[in-house]
């Protein structure tokens, strides 16, 4: 099925982006028995990995950028986008090229086995997303890309959605695992623990004083988003791992 799989390399030289697409292609390969790729037609693998996710957002139903994680204490590997392909969904990995250049990197006095090893799970966790995405729309297709929240749900909907996603691309991968991998993640999550409330009790004291919603929220969002989803890839970890 991987053959059938376009690779798409932007932003690097030519040989270089050939030996990591050839990486990117083997794990694919070695995953296919074990996950569904289904509408998972290419994989672009870029340099300017925010300038593509906003490009492919105007894909989108709403057409609204697409964003991804990118604080000082995380930055995103990869995005898996769904996007409409005629009356089908269309599944489409990016990945970001400056991480994934630890799977052609050769010097084992820099830490690159343990990168690798790294990064083989970041895009085994990625990969996982296109499998939970094609048993989603089997399921719900009616309503896959086609539906609207209002009130309250604008906000939590997506944070459960996001719960469940990031939930079972973790058990699913927990495999692949380092030990490094479960630290750090972890430590995110007892870091988000400790850092979310008061960034958010701050901001709603300041909402009192600038009365501007779409500023709280917006704190709400991007860091009660990252805390959940930092609780819920640690217990993907945890069932996964037993």
């Amino acid at each position: 099925m991987e053959s059938n799989v376009q690779i798409t390399l932007k932003g690097m030289h030519e040989e270089f982006a050939n030996e990591i697409g050839n990486a990117v292609a083997g794990i694919v390969r070695a995953l296919t028995e074990h996950l569904d790729f289904r509408r998972m037609r290419r994989i672009i693998i870029t340099t300017d990995f925010a300038g593509e996710l906003e490009e492919l957002s105007r894909q989108t139903a709403s057409g609204s950028p697409i964003t991804h994680t990118n604080e000082e204490y995380a930055v995103a590997v990869a995005k898996v986008m769904l996007l409409p392909h005629g009356d089908e969904i269309e599944i489409v990995p990016v990945i970001n090229a400056n991480i994934a250049a630890a799977l052609v990197a050769q010097d084992p006095d820099n830490n690159d086995e343990e990168r690798f090893n790294n990064v083989v799970h970041y895009l085994h966790h990625e990969f996982c997303h296109v499998h939970d995405d094609n048993k989603k729309i089997d399921a719900l297709y009616a309503v896959m890309l086609r539906h609207s929240y209002g009130g309250k749900d604008i906000f939590t909907r997506p944070l459960a959605e996001v719960c469940w996603s990031e939930y079972l691309a973790n058990r699913l991968s927990s495999a692949t695992a380092t030990e490094g991998v479960i630290s750090d993640m972890t430590m995110s999550f007892k870091e988000a623990l400790v850092r979310t409330k008061p960034v958010i009790d701050k901001e709603i004291l300041s909402y009192r004083y600038h009365y501007d919603l779409d500023r709280l929220m917006g704190v709400f969002q991007r860091h009660g988003e990252f805390l959940v989803k930092t609780a819920a890839y640690t217990l993907g970890y945890v069932d996964g791992l037993e």
